[in-house]
Parts: structure tokens; sequence; C-alpha cells
């Protein structure tokens, strides 16, 4: 089962693309859905170094396009817990 405290249900139009973006820090992940933010979360066990998975729940999805960048020390993460419609850090 996957912990409540690292869903964010969002209603998703079909068949349009749709951006989501990570920062990970550590054990912290933060989400933003279509520029708007959805999740903090603190991962329960230490992440893997190297590797990244792509994974739907309850869905099927093309991902048509992956960035990946260095999180710089500058870039504040919001703590775990911090809910959606909180002013950003």
């Amino acid at each position: 089962r996957y912990p409540a405290e690292g869903k964010s249900p969002v209603k998703v139009e079909l068949n349009q693309p749709h951006t989501l973006k990570v920062q990970v820090r550590n054990s912290l992940v933060n989400v933003w859905f279509d520029g708007e933010f959805k999740l903090a979360y603190q991962l329960p066990d230490a992440r893997s170094f190297g590797s990244i998975d792509l994974v739907t729940y309850d869905a099927t999805a093309e991902f048509r396009r992956l960035e990946l960048k260095p999180l710089t020390p500058s870039i504040a993460l919001r703590p775990a817990g911090v809910e959606p419609n909180a002013a950003s850090a």
C-alpha cells in the first residue's frame, strides 16, 4: 500500500499534455503538477542513488520528455506536511 501522506489527488484532463515537476533533496520530495504545488513528502526509506522510476497508479501515462537537473543548495524545498495552498518557501 502506498502511504496516504505520499498521495495528492489531481483531476487530469485526458489527451492533453501536462507537466510534472519533482524536486528531491535527501529524502524530502516536493511535487508540482501543471505549475501548481501539490505535495511535500518525506520518504520513509533511503533513496537509491543513480536511478529513477516513472510509475503511475490506476492509470496509463505516456512520458514524452524527461529533463534532469541538479538541485542547487539555494533552492528551498517545502517541509513535509505543508498543505498545497500554503505560501511558497
